[in-house]
């Protein structure tokens, strides 16, 4: 019955995977990540974003603006899908608490409602190319992990 229970686990994982649709990195590039003298250029790593928030609830992508270069300046933003239905209340929650112009048990009662936002910086300077890569592994694993809040 144990051999049975896993096949069953096993099967609607690749289920749920297959189901989302998303191709793993190296599949979408063409090559593995981070192989010698292979690189995948800002437009594509735009376009797996996209990819990945289209097939995952845990995922959304947004244009925040322009580079000085013109391309498209996104931020990835992941969470369960329930957090992410409510993003700009705690959002709001979070401006308010950074204000510091609220009473100790407001400020209380919003850090109990609230949700942590870690920010995740990749490619601060230009010619650092590895974390704009690294990106498209992280945000794969996330995309389906059932431990992200």
């Amino acid at each position: 019955m144990r051999t049975n229970a896993r096949l069953l686990f096993a099967l609607l994982f690749v289920s749920v995977l297959a189901a989302q649709n998303i191709p793993a990195p190296a599949e979408f590039a063409g090559h593995p990540i981070g192989a010698d003298r292979r690189l995948v250029r800002w437009e594509k790593i735009v376009e797996y974003m996209n990819v990945i928030a289209k097939g995952s609830r845990r995922v959304q992508v947004r244009t925040l603006g322009k580079t000085t270069q013109g391309n498209p300046f996104i931020v990835v933003i992941i969470s369960s899908p329930e957090n992410l239905a409510r993003l700009d209340y705690y959002r709001d929650i979070a401006a308010r608490l950074a204000s510091g112009r609220l009473s100790d048990p407001e400020a209380q009662r919003l850090a109990g409602e609230g949700k942590v936002f870690v920010v995740i910086n990749h490619n601060i300077h230009s010619t650092e190319i590895a974390s704009s890569q690294t990106t498209l592994e992280m945000v794969y694993r996330l995309a389906d992990r059932k431990s992200v809040v």
